[in-house]
C-alpha cells in the first residue's frame, strides 16, 4: 500500500523516466535472452510512451505464451498489442506486424476465435502483402482461409488457398510448401475433392513437405486433413491408419495436441460404424488431452452426439446445445451442421419427431447451399435410416407420444419409401465417396433394409449382399452385424 501510494504519488513524467530507466536496464543486462524477460519489458514500455518498443515486447511474450499453450496470457498481450497497433499505426514495421500476425492467427485458431481472426487479418493483410512473397504471408493466409471454412465461407476459403498456393510454390520452401498442401486438401474436402489418384499424389507430396519440417503444429495438421479426408471418402481403413499415425507423432513430439486429434478421427470413424459406446470412449479420452478450446469443441460435439445414439439423450443434448451457442458466438459456423444432426436425431428419439425431421434437413440444406455436398450426403444417410425406423415399426412409443406425432407419422409411412430411395440415390452419385468404402456401404444398407421392410426379398438380399461385401472390410463392427441380422432374417 505504501508503494502503490508513493507510486501514484509521482508526476506522470517522472513514471513514465522511472519506468523507462528500467526498461533501458533490464533490456541491456538481458543481452540476447530477451524473450525471457519480454513480459516485464512490455509493462515498463507500455508506461513509457514508447509505443513501438511496448508493441515489440508484447508481440514477444504472446507468442511466447502460445508456444507453451498459455493462451489466456497471449490473449491478454496481443490484445494490449493491437490496440496499440489500432492506434498507433506506424509503431510497428509491416515486418513486425508479418511476426505478430502469424502468433496472434495461431492463437486465434487455437481458441476458436474463428470472427475475430477474420475481422483482424482483414484489417492488416494488406500491410503483410507490402513485403511481397514471404514465408509468413504463407502462415497467416493458411489460417485466413480454414477461419473463413469454419465461418462457412467455403468459397472464399477455396479462393484465399489458390493464392496461398500461388505464394508458396513462389516460395519454394519445405514449410510453406507444407502449409499450402495442408490448406489444399482441407479446403477440397469441402468445396472441390479431387479424384482419388490426385488425392493420393496431393498426400504423399504433404507428407513429405511436412516431413522436412520441425513444425508440431504442421506435422499434426497435416494428418489431421488427411484423415479426415480419408473420413469424407469413407476411406475407413485409412482414416483410421491416419488417425493411428497422429497418435504415434504426439508420442514422438510430445504433443497432447497431435494425440488428441488422432483419438477424435478415432471417435468420428467410430460413429459412422454404429460403435457408440466405442466412440464416446475416444471422444473422453481426446477430451482429457485436449489443450487448447478448438481441442475440447471438437471432441465434446463427438461426445455429445455420442450420448445421444446411446439414448442418454438428455445429457447429450445438454452439451450439443451449449456447444451451439458456443460455435454460433465464436463465428465457428462449420460446427453448426454437426451439432443439428445430432441434436436432430436427439429430438427424434425424445419423442418430438417433426421438429428432429427439420432440424435435419436444415442441416443437409445449409450444407448444399454453402457447397458442402459430402456432408449434406452424410445428412441425408442419417435422415434415411430416421425414415427407415418409422417405416419398419421397430421403436414402440408411447400412446401420448403416438397420439402427439401422429400427423408427421402419417405423412412418413406415406412418402418415405420414395424418400429413402431419393435421399440415398443422391448419396451414391456423389463422386467423393469411395465407391468401395463405409458410406456406399451404408446406402446399399439402407436399400436392404427398406426392401426387407417392404416384404422385396430379392432386392433386399441384393443390396444387402452388396453391403456386406463392402462393409466387412473394415472389421466386425455394429453396422456389419445388422446387415448379417438382416440376412439371416431373409434366410
Amino acid at each position: 500500500m505504501v508503494r502503490d501510494a508513493l507510486y501514484q504519488s509521482l508526476l506522470t513524467e517522472a513514471r513514465k523516466a522511472l519506468h523507462l530507466k528500467i526498461a533501458e536496464e533490464i533490456e541491456l543486462r538481458s543481452g540476447n535472452r530477451l524473450a525471457e524477460v519480454a513480459e516485464i519489458l512490455a509493462h515498463h514500455y507500455n508506461q513509457t510512451g514508447r509505443v513501438g518498443k511496448a508493441f515489440a515486447y508484447l508481440s514477444m511474450a504472446g507468442s511466447k505464451s502460445v508456444s507453451v499453450y498459455s493462451l489466456d496470457e497471449a490473449a491478454t498481450h496481443f490484445t494490449a498489442a493491437l490496440a496499440l497497433l489500432d492506434k498507433n499505426p506506424d509503431c510497428a514495421s509491416d515486418d513486425q506486424v508479418a511476426d505478430f500476425l502469424v502468433s496472434y492467427t495461431l492463437l486465434f485458431h487455437m481458441s476458436l476465435q474463428v470472427g475475430m481472426m477474420i475481422d483482424i487479418v482483414e484489417r492488416y493483410l494488406a500491410r503483410v502483402d507490402r513485403l511481397g512473397d514471404d514465408p509468413r504471408a504463407v502462415l497467416i493466409r493458411h489460417r485466413y482461409a480454414s477461419a473463413l471454412a469454419l465461418n462457412t465461407r467455403y468459397r472464399e476459403a477455396a479462393a484465399m488457398q489458390r493464392q496461398t498456393s500461388a505464394i508458396a510454390d513462389r516460395l519454394g520452401d519445405s514449410r510453406s510448401r507444407a502449409y499450402s498442401l495442408a490448406g489444399e486438401i482441407n479446403v477440397s474436402t469441402i468445396v472441390a475433392p479431387e479424384p482419388l489418384h490426385e488425392f493420393e499424389i496431393l498426400k504423399r507430396e504433404a507428407i513429405k513437405a511436412t516431413s522436412d519440417t520441425a513444425d508440431a503444429y504442421l506435422q499434426s495438421w497435416t494428418r489431421f486433413a488427411i484423415g479426415w479426408e480419408e473420413m469424407h471418402r469413407g476411406r475407413t481403413t485409412e482414416a483410421r491408419a491416419s488417425a493411428r499415425e497422429l497418435m504415434q507423432v504426439g508420442g514422438l513430439l510430445n504433443d497432447p495436441r497431435s494425440t488428441g486429434f488422432g483419438l477424435w478421427l478415432l471417435s468420428w470413424i467410430a460413429l459412422t460404424s454404429d460403435s457408440y459406446a466405442e466412440s464416446l470412449e475416444y471422444s473422453e479420452q481426446s477430451l482429457a488431452v485436449a489443450v487448447t478450446p478448438f481441442d475440447r469443441t471438437m471432441s465434446i460435439i463427438g461426445k455429445g452426439t455420442a450420448l445421444v445414439l446411446l439414448r442418454r439423450t438428455e445429457e447429450g443434448a445438454k452439451l450439443l446445445e451449449e456447444y451451439r451457442r458456443l460455435s454460433v458466438t465464436r463465428g465457428h459456423l462449420h460446427a453448426l451442421g454437426s451439432i443439428d444432426g445430432g441434436i436432430g436425431v436427439c429430438k427424434i428419439l425424445q419423442g418430438n419427431i417433426r421438429d428432429g425431421i427439420h432440424l435435419l434437413e436444415e442441416a443437409i440444406l445449409r450444407h448444399e447451399k454453402g457447397g458442402y455436398r459430402t456432408a449434406a450426403d452424410i445428412q441425408r444417410l442419417f435422415l434415411g435410416e430416421v425414415y427407415l425406423q418409422i417405416i419398419a415399426g421397430n421403436e414402440k412409443l408411447p400412446f401420448p407420444t403416438l397420439l402427439r406425432n401422429l400427423p408427421i407419422l402419417l405423412k412418413v409411412m406415406v412418402t418415405a419409401s420414395s424418400r429413402i430411395r431419393t435421399l440415398v440415390t443422391h448419396a451414391l452419385e456423389n463422386p467423393h465417396f469411395d465407391p468401395a468404402g463405409h458410406y456406399v456401404g451404408h446406402a446399399q444398407m439402407i436399400l436392404g433394409l427398406l426392401y426387407k421392410a417392404k416384404k422385396k426379398r430379392a432386392l433386399a438380399v441384393q443390396h444387402l449382399i452388396e453391403a456386406r461385401r463392402i462393409l466387412s472390410q473394415f472389421g466386425q463392427t455394429p453396422i456389419l452385424a445388422r446387415v448379417d441380422a438382416a440376412l439371416a432374417e431373409l434366410g
